[in-house]
């Protein structure tokens, strides 16, 4: 039997290029949902880029168990307040998903800061976005990491690399102290499907 080699490569790879734009170009068109409190309701609080409603998660995606922000303010403290003038600006993100299959099953977490409670990947500042297993490192089902806000208006986190990434939200700050949302959301293999909770910061 003769195979024209040349096509079955050519049919390889474009099937991975399919895979790649689906895998990567699906983040700005995420669907989204809040069924936690701290926001809005299921079903009315979730919009995608365009500001729509969007029902919760299929059944089996990837959930928000709970997600918190911890600074220099009290415990239990709203909006949680950090500012570089106590302990560097130092603060904790901590979260925990639950997954269909707790035994082998990958999620994308994307930590995001917003001008409101309502998560728009068209407009909102992305400042981390780690891919998670069950089993894994850095990012597991429970998960604790450590970040910093600058007087230069920098946000960084440890996301395991050597240094960590930071992102500029000056548009965020047109005047210091100033109310942001910090917003945790949990995503399918391919950034769709996240269910999300935006936490109240007060950047001093």
């Amino acid at each position: 039997m003769n195979i024209d080699f040349r096509a079955f490569f050519c049919a390889a790879a474009l099937g991975i290029v399919v895979t790649l734009v689906a895998g990567c170009g699906g983040g700005d068109t995420a669907t989204v949902s809040n069924q936690n409190s701290g926001g809005p309701a299921p079903g009315t609080g979730g919009g995608s880029s365009g500001g729509s409603q969007n029902p919760p998660p299929a059944a089996g995606s990837v959930q928000l168990q709970s997600a918190s922000v911890t600074g220099y303010s009290p415990a239990g403290q709203v909006p949680v307040r950090i500012t570089p003038a106590i302990d560097n600006g130092d603060f904790t993100i901590d979260w925990a998903a639950q997954v269909p299959d707790p035994n082998g099953f990958t999620y994308f977490t994307r930590l995001i800061l917003s001008d409101d409670p309502v998560l728009d990947l068209g407009t909102d500042i992305e400042f981390g976005l780690l891919v998670c297993f069950t089993n894994g490192y850095p990012c597991r089902l429970d998960n604790s990491i450590p970040c910093r806000f600058t007087n230069t208006n920098l946000f960084s986190c440890n996301l395991g690399a050597t240094t960590p990434r930071e992102t500029d939200i000056s548009s965020l700050l047109p005047a210091i102290p100033q109310t942001v949302y910090l917003i945790v959301a949990v995503c399918d293999g391919l950034l769709s499907g996240c269910d999300y909770r935006p936490i109240e910061l007060r950047l001093e």
